[in-house]
């Protein structure tokens, strides 16, 4: 049985090497990955990761934000090199199988498609900006509120905090040539054989890492308004991207980031769920100088991504491997 990872990226160079060392170690066993006009330093990482590594496959897309059509492009391409189950990841994202391993549960299952939930952890305040330690100290989870349908309406109008939406779930599929990978990964069409919910895998979801984030994500949002007409396509990131001065991006940060174990949502102080299980899984494959190194300022003002090339891209985090090389 062959598992592939299909992932579309852009300016993630922190997180990348954690989350495909992370994802190798739980049993993918190739990574189709699409560098969608990275000016961070993410093309470099890659370039330095694929070497000697035949099961990371990438190239560099710099068009437009095009997430559905890319994703199902890999897919396909993964589909036609053998691939049994195709899971499409975030590099935010970092899929668990609590009770069991994953390439049991994908053996042994009769699905086509797998629908699992997502759980949102939360960063610090005082982390600043990203950095290949950011995911150490996400050590509170969100708790969900209100229904999926009403996460939109419940957002903008600041009843709760982004990471407390309830996020639709995400898909681990099996493929066929006529494959669709709908935007996200929220849905999908042309697997084969019918779609089951399953408590035996979650995704555990760092959606901001840190404080400069919100500039990224705000990115996104303009990209997406560019490509896709409809508001409600990435509603979340558009939400972002309207966020116009440095208060606005204040307020934001502080109601998606914890402080003393809560959020502070509307003046009042909701407290979150202590959860350690996204740094103890994510913590072998962060180097112990990167721990060490953590930081707790930013040089950069809030709203404002750091001007790319401002600092080398750190090495790479070695992507060990007990399983022989393909």
């Amino acid at each position: 049985m062959k598992i592939a990872a299909a992932m579309t990226v852009r300016d993630e160079m922190h997180v990348l090497p954690i989350n495909l060392a992370y994802h190798r170690s739980l049993g993918i066993d190739e990574f189709w990955i699409c560098d969608n006009g990275s000016e961070d330093g993410t093309t470099e990482v890659l370039r330095a990761l694929s070497e000697g590594r035949p099961w990371i496959k990438w190239l560099r897309e710099p068009g437009p934000f095009r997430m559905s059509e890319i994703v199902t492009d890999l897919a396909r391409q993964a589909t036609k090199n053998g691939a049994d189950w195709i899971i499409a990841i975030d590099a935010d994202e970092f899929w668990s199988t609590p009770s069991g391993s994953l390439r049991d549960l994908l053996a042994t299952e009769r699905a086509g498609a797998l629908a699992c939930g997502v759980d949102n952890y939360v960063q610090a305040s005082q982390v600043a900006y990203d950095h290949p330690a950011s995911l150490t100290t996400m050590t509170y989870r969100a708790k969900k509120r209100g229904r999926q349908e009403d996460a939109k309406r419940l957002v903008e109008s600041s009843e709760i905090a982004f990471v407390e939406m309830t996020y639709p779930p995400k898909l681990a599929l099996r493929p066929t040539p006529s494959l669709v990978v709908g935007k996200g990964n929220h849905h999908a069409t042309g697997f084969a054989g019918v779609e089951r919910a399953t408590t035996e895998m979650i995704v555990m979801h760092a959606p901001i890492r840190a404080r400069d984030r919100l500039a990224y994500r705000a990115e996104g949002g303009r990209r997406t308004a560019a490509v896709h007409r409809d508001p409600n396509t990435d509603w979340h990131l558009r939400r972002v991207a309207a966020l116009e001065v440095e208060e606005d991006f204040e307020t934001e940060w502080v109601m998606n980031s914890y402080r003393r174990g809560a959020l502070t949502v509307n003046s009042s102080s909701r407290p979150l769920v202590r959860d350690y299980r996204l740094r103890n899984a994510i913590l072998p494959f962060v180097s112990r100088g990167a721990r060490w190194s953590a930081p707790i300022r930013s040089r950069w003002k809030v709203g404002r991504a750091p001007t790319r090339g401002s600092e080398a891209p750190p090495p790479p985090v070695a992507i060990g491997d007990s399983r022989e090389e393909d």
